[in-house]
């Protein structure tokens, strides 16, 4: 063979491991050996960063699908890394002022905490300010709430920000991990991969992932892919050439032998181009770390000149004469397929498409470092990142654990990543003057990585960690508000999968007439909205009443709303002041009648609400009403013309009227005797006491200032729930009374009752009839009483307690956080909400709501006591 043959069989033998030392970066397993040998270069930077150099918010609520069949949480945060690699602030171009992307997160023993921000790529930049800093990041979140729907991002005050810097410092100890992630087969793959499953395993260590990611710009890809492009031009003829192989001979009177060998196939190439400089790469490389490369050194000289051409690259030829005639011919071709050149082929054409992928979702040079504050966590910490991060096709570059405490000078990588730098190896690492030859972005302790792996280095918990919620992703509602044709309220700002939009919900004031709903737990608001639409209410000058059966919330709410010329009537029947603010008085005569209205409608109203709130069983209800069909008559209500002096019945004519009934009835003389206890101790009960100045009275409160003026009636000092039910039930069917005298009317009035259960109440199987006819009775004054300008806000806690009319017949329904999945049954029922919207009710926050009028349903903001000014752009709720 010839020095030229030579030449080319020992490149075929190195050539390939040079591939895989450069491509594979190899060379990054020897790090502290070649450390050793020859102290590794860094980049040395400044030991204290300036404020405007980072900015971090914090992350909570993460959103979870409820499908775990696919990567829907995943895909969520590629299209936030999608979005955040063309950002100006962010991109490479920006080379003095720009920021790289960062991901921490921290863990203290069991709390965790997770940010996501940036990072200025050169601290201490002479044009940088705190203003550039705050711009990218509220970009950042801007695009993180677009696409994770429900993140809480919490910008971090000044405190926080020094805590994060401290909790850095305190941590001398440094990993680095390289290479490729990937994903793992599987269905629950996206529970496996995630952060939460690393943190739970260090939750009784001090630690801090970090995560930095510059996106490189389009014009570096290109480069990146033409160099590529080089290498697999130059592999693939490696991979399949044909070898022919003739024999002749021939003789006559003398004889003549010959024979040659030729390789074929090979396309014209010099070697010293891309392969020639991996290899030359490879070979100094080799010199540093003391690595020998399949005999590397010998072929550096005979590379210079090779070149590989269409003719014969190798070959021979010697004869033979001999005076015998003979003659003979033979010949072979031979198929060479060269495995290696084949997996180096596919590798890079790998490698390509990745890229690819990158200049259409991103590509980014990623650094992932753990910091930590002992050897122990140090070492397992590292494992689990490598687990997390190894795939089913980590092999194009495999996932490789550097820990920089082995490295004679640990404090300089570790101070780099300390300062949210990428730690920057020199190029005198590689032995050669120049550096990694696809750039260098492949020369530091980086990776490049196109969005789908970076996303699997940053996919955020799946789960709960202590400081880092996880809940279902809010489901869609509408963000169309509804039109208003008229005056209207403004209810609060629709919300959008958790953000804050700046149009709001307006609720026309004469859709009152149609009657709200409001509901909700105990703390979730519901108390909050009813008095947000009172003041709006006052505000337009519509009188409203609220019927308060127990607490002081609304109470305490109009005494502090009282204004001179405008107070609210306050009355609170059992009190004559409320910590030193005298109240109204209020009285309420039974058998009061309106002007206009017929005594029997009365009459009838009357005894179903002394029957649904009194025990009453047999033949007591019917005693009861012809005592007081008597009492009206001996004062002439019933006749065909009213008294000419309106004096009406009291209780004491009532009992009176009792006595005279059951004389005339033919009972013995015992069963006599008990009816009349029965009776008169019920009556007798309303006579004593509180509510003897309640109800045993001539003349009611004038109903001018009762249901025609802001008025607040409180219950709270009647200890007995039959009471509160009977004031309830005598007010609203005096309401009732006097609106129809009023006659039809736009709005005029707006009644909100709270607990409503006690006089709309569901009938059980057992309930008297009497109840169940006093519930029924109410919901047909909800029908009823619209048409006279009064409009009803139904307040309740438990909508399952409700009869099914009183929330069929109302329009406007605002349904705060509900826990019991029949109070949810009941309303999506009738709401029309779909499954995953039923199931938002149970999460909703404080002053968030579910609100639905003659249109789909909408999610909505509803400011608090203190005013919420309408924001400026999207804002997310936290």
């Amino acid at each position: 063979m010839t020095s030229s043959n030579n030449s080319l069989a020992a490149f075929e033998a190195v050539w390939a491991n040079v591939l895989k030392s450069q491509l594979e970066r190899d060379y990054l397993s020897d790090l502290p050996r070649i450390d050793q040998r020859a102290p590794v270069k860094w980049e040395e930077l400044a030991v204290l960063v300036p404020e405007h150099d980072w900015g971090f918010v914090r992350l909570a609520d993460l959103p979870l699908s409820a499908d775990t069949s696919v990567d829907t949480d995943l895909f969520d945060f590629q299209s936030v890394l999608a979005a955040l690699a063309t950002l100006s602030g962010l991109h490479e171009d920006h080379a003095s002022s720009g920021f790289r992307l960062a991901l921490i997160l921290l863990g203290d023993r069991g709390r965790y905490a997770l940010h996501l921000g940036v990072a200025r790529r050169r601290p201490h930049s002479t044009n940088a300010d705190a203003s550039n800093v705050d711009t990218v990041l509220r970009q950042v979140e801007t695009v993180a709430r677009s696409h994770l729907p429900g993140v809480a991002a919490t910008p971090l005050k000044e405190h926080e920000r020094r805590e994060l810097l401290q909790h850095l410092a305190s941590l001398h100890r440094a990993s680095a991990i390289t290479g490729i992630p990937t994903l793992r087969e599987g269905a629950d793959r996206y529970l496996v991969q995630s952060l939460d499953r690393f943190a739970g395993q260090l939750r009784e260590e001090r630690f801090a992932l970090v995560v930095l990611a510059q996106p490189l710009a389009d014009g570096t890809i290109v480069n990146l892919q033409q160099g590529l492009m080089q290498l697999i031009a130059e592999v693939h003829p490696l991979v399949k050439r044909s070898v022919n192989r003739s024999w002749n001979e021939s003789s006559s009177a003398s004889q003549f032998k010959s024979w040659d060998e030729v390789k074929r196939g090979l396309a014209s190439a010099t070697i010293p181009s891309m392969l020639g400089t991996l290899v030359q790469a490879g070979v100094g490389l080799a010199a540093a770390a003391a690595v020998p490369l399949v005999a590397a050194a010998p072929i550096a000289g005979p590379l210079a000149a090779l070149t590989l051409g269409g003719a014969a690259v190798a070959g021979a030829v010697n004869s033979l004469r001999k005076n015998v005639t003979t003659g003979t011919s033979e010949g072979e071709t031979i198929e060479v397929l060269d495995r290696r050149a084949q997996y180096a082929e596919t590798t890079l054409e790998a490698h390509f498409e990745r890229l690819q992928s990158g200049r259409n979702l991103g590509l980014w040079e990623t650094g992932v470092y753990l910091l930590s504050d002992s050897e122990a966590t140090d070492q397992l910490g590292a494992s689990l990142l490598r687990s997390l991060g190894s795939g089913a096709e980590t092999h194009l570059e495999p996932l490789r654990v550097h820990h920089l405490a082995h490295l004679r000078r640990p404090e300089v990588p570790s101070g780099a990543i300390q300062l949210l730098q990428f730690p920057n190896l020199q190029p005198s690492f590689f032995g050669l003057q120049r550096p990694h030859p696809l750039g260098e972005h492949y020369q530091r302790l980086t990776t490049v990585l196109n969005t789908e792996e970076l996303s699997i280095w940053m996919s955020l918990p799946r789960r709960d960690l202590p400081g880092v919620s996880a809940r279902p992703r809010p489901p869609h509602f509408t963000t169309d508000a509804p039109r208003a044709d008229g005056d209207f309220i403004a209810l609060g700002h629709l919300m959008d999968r958790g953000a804050i939009l700046a149009h709001s919900y307006p609720v026309e004031l004469q859709h009152f007439t149609r009657h709200a709903f409001i509901t909700g737990t105990t703390g979730s608001g519901k108390s909050v909205t009813s008095r947000h639409l009172l003041r709006e209410l006052a505000r337009r000058g519509v009188p409203y009443l609220v019927l308060e059966p127990a607490k002081t919330e609304y109470l305490e709410w109009a005494l502090a709303e009282r204004k001179p010329g405008a107070n609210v009537r306050v009355f609170m029947p059992g009190a004559t002041s409320w910590k030193g603010t005298p109240l109204d008085a209020l009285h309420l005569n039974p058998f009061e009648v309106p002007d206009g209205y017929a005594t029997q409608s009365h009459l009838d109203r009357l005894k179903a609400t002394l029957t649904a709130s009194f025990p009453m069983q047999e033949v007591l209800p019917i005693l009861l009403e012809a005592a007081l069909v008597r009492t009206y008559e001996q004062n002439g209500w019933l006749d065909d013309e009213e008294p000419v002096v309106r004096t009406f019945p009291m209780l004491s004519h009532l009992m009176e009227a009792v006595d005279a009934v059951l004389a005339e009835e033919a009972y013995a003389a015992d069963v006599q005797r008990n009816l009349r206890t029965a009776l008169r101790h019920r009556i007798k009960s309303l006579m004593k006491g509180a509510k003897g100045q309640l109800f045993n009275v001539a003349t009611s409160t004038p109903l001018h200032d009762l249901l025609d003026a802001p008025a607040v009636v409180n219950l709270s000092m009647l200890s007995d729930d039959a009471d509160k039910s009977l004031v309830m039930g005598l007010l609203l069917g005096l309401l009732y009374e006097r609106r129809f005298t009023q006659g039809p009317s736009d709005l005029r009035h707006v009644t909100f009752v709270e607990e409503a259960h006690r006089v709309l109440r569901k009938p059980a199987p057992d309930t008297p009839s009497g109840k169940a006819f006093v519930a029924e009775m109410f919901a047909d004054l909800l029908a009823e009483v619209r048409a006279y300008g009064e409009g009803l806000v139904i307040v309740d806690q438990v909508p399952a307690k409700l009869i099914p009319d009183a929330l069929k017949n109302t329009n406007l329904k605002i349904v705060h956080r509900l826990q019991a999945s029949d109070d949810q049954d009941s309303l999506a029922a009738v709401m029309g909400l779909e499954d995953e919207q039923k199931r938002a009710i149970s999460l909703l926050r404080r002053g968030q709501a579910i609100v639905q009028t003659d249109d789909r349903a909408a999610l909505v903001q509803i400011p608090g006591e203190a005013s919420v000014q309408v924001p400026t752009a999207e804002k997310e709720l936290t």
